[in-house]
C-alpha cells in the first residue's frame, strides 16, 4: 500500500513490533539476577534474547523510515501518522503498567479496544466484541492449553 495508509502501517507495525520486543526484553532481562545473566551464554535463553534484541533495531529502522517517508496527500496525512504512532507507544506502555496493576484479561480488552480506536476504527459494535474475542482466544491459548502464566 502507498500513501498515507502504508505510512500508517509501517508506522504502526514498528511501534507495535518496538513495545512486544520491549516487553519480552523486560520479562527476559527482569527476571534474571546476575548469576542467572552469566550462565545465559548459549542457554535456552539466548534465542530469545537475541530475538528481542532485533525486534527493538528493526522497529527503530522501521520507524525512523515511517517519519521520513511523508505520505502522499501531503503533510496533513504524515502528521496524522505520527500522532497514531505515538498514541499507539503510549497505549502500549498503559498496557504494560495495567497488567502490573490488573490482570491480562481486562487490561487486554482495554488495550486492544482502545488500539482499534486509535488506528481508526469508529464502529463500537466491531471494538468491543473483537477486543473480548481475541483477549478470551490469547488466555485459552497460552494461559489453558499452553499452561503459560500469565500476569
Amino acid at each position: 500500500m502507498n500513501g498515507a495508509g502504508g505510512t500508517v502501517n509501517k508506522a504502526v507495525s514498528a511501534a507495535a513490533l518496538a513495545a512486544a520486543a520491549a516487553l519480552f526484553a523486560r520479562s527476559v532481562f527482569g527476571l534474571l539476577s546476575a548469576e542467572d545473566a552469566v550462565h545465559m551464554a548459549m542457554s535456552p535463553w539466548l534465542f530469545p534474547a537475541v530475538i528481542s534484541v532485533a525486534g527493538v533495531s528493526a522497529s527503530a529502522v522501521l520507524t525512523v523510515r515511517a517519519f521520513r517517508t511523508p505520505g502522499r496527500d501531503g503533510e496533513k496525512a504524515a502528521q496524522d501518522d505520527r500522532i497514531r504512532v505515538f498514541l499507539t507507544a503510549a497505549l502500549c506502555v498503559l498496557y504494560i503498567v495495567w497488567l502490573k496493576t490488573t490482570s491480562f484479561i481486562p487490561a487486554s480488552i482495554v488495550f486492544l479496544g482502545m488500539l482499534m480506536l486509535v488506528l481508526g476504527e469508529k464502529r463500537m459494535k466491531v471494538v468491543i466484541p473483537a477486543a473480548v474475542i481475541v483477549t478470551l482466544a490469547l488466555y485459552a491459548l497460552f494461559a489453558l492449553l499452553l499452561k503459560v502464566r500469565l500476569p
